[in-house]
């Protein structure tokens, strides 16, 4: 478990052995590991190759879950990364949850988030709010649609694979964060085929 303490030498292991692979690997995190204290980010960010690009999701929902679980600013976080990225120790991304369109550039505000959003535009994803994982029982989030599983999975000429937490490589950033209950009724040509052996 990585919020019990801290992140695992099994997680870095993965990961330190995947950059050494591809040009560039993505971890999607909500940030709650992540050390509000510059300093401190500093260490944490030490632990990981270069070649990571940290994709966290922002929005109003999860700032609140942030600070409900773990008693964390995740705009504080965001700030922090922010700065560590502007001196070129981290690289950064950014899915901006909203509930509706006209909500993004406010979102991108209330994070610090506007300017990076005019000097690295291929890295701020503005996208509607899923109910699924944490965000499963939001009554502003839309139902996950097997259509837009198959649409992640299948990207030409490109794969991106996610690890679940119970160690399957998928080909959906949706899949892996499904409980395995919501996995097992998965229909849209079987769980298994989006599993990577």
């Amino acid at each position: 478990q990585l919020l019990s303490g801290g992140v695992s030498q099994d997680f870095l292991e993965v990961v330190r052995y995947a950059a050494k692979k591809v040009k560039e690997v993505r971890i999607v995190t909500n940030a709650y590991l992540i050390p509000e204290d510059i300093e401190e980010a500093k260490k944490f960010f030490a632990q990981f190759p270069k070649n990571i690009v940290w994709l966290v999701s922002v929005d109003r929902w999860h700032e609140r879950q942030m600070e409900r679980r773990t008693g964390k600013s995740l705009k504080k976080i965001v700030y922090v990364m922010e700065e560590l990225a502007k001196n070129g120790m981290i690289k950064t991304a950014y899915n901006v949850r909203v509930e509706n369109r006209h909500e993004g550039r406010d979102t991108l505000e209330h994070f610090g988030l506007t300017k990076k959003l005019q000097r690295d535009r291929e890295n701020i994803f503005i996208n509607g709010l899923i109910g699924q994982g944490n965000a499963i029982n939001n009554i502003h989030a839309s139902p996950l649609r097997v259509d837009d599983i198959e649409r992640h999975a299948v990207i030409p000429e490109k794969l991106f694979p996610f690890i679940t937490p119970d160690g399957d490589i998928v080909t959906s950033d949706h899949i892996a964060y499904m409980s395995p209950e919501q996995r097992s009724s998965y229909k849209g040509g079987g769980y298994s085929q989006l599993v990577l052996g």
